[in-house]
């Protein structure tokens, strides 16, 4: 516990050693018990209505020659996300 190894949180994926994952098992950002994050329920709730709001009013779609399999293999995560670019066109929808 007194020397920073952040190695100890990850766990191998597959048979390249240098490549991790993140160990669901020690990733917990909003922590758990009686103890867990207070706006953890209004982070959650306030995700749900900004996600309704973008799918209702926005058009999204993904750019020219996007491969989401490929997006999804380019994901790094070392406790921290780092996603690849994501590349989306947006514009209004058509109001009724």
């Amino acid at each position: 516990p007194d020397e920073f190894i952040p190695e100890r949180w990850l766990k191998h994926s597959g048979k390249d050693e240098t490549k991790f994952t993140t160990n669901m098992l020690a990733f917990i950002p909003f922590s758990m018990g009686p103890s867990n994050c207070v706006g953890k329920n209004l982070a959650m709730l306030e995700m749900r209505m900004v996600t309704a709001l973008l799918v209702q009013q926005l058009y999204m779609k993904f750019g020219e020659g996007f491969k989401g399999e490929k997006w999804e293999e380019g994901i790094e995560e070392y406790f921290i996300i780092k996603p690849p670019p994501l590349p989306i066109q947006i514009s209004r929808a058509k109001s009724d």
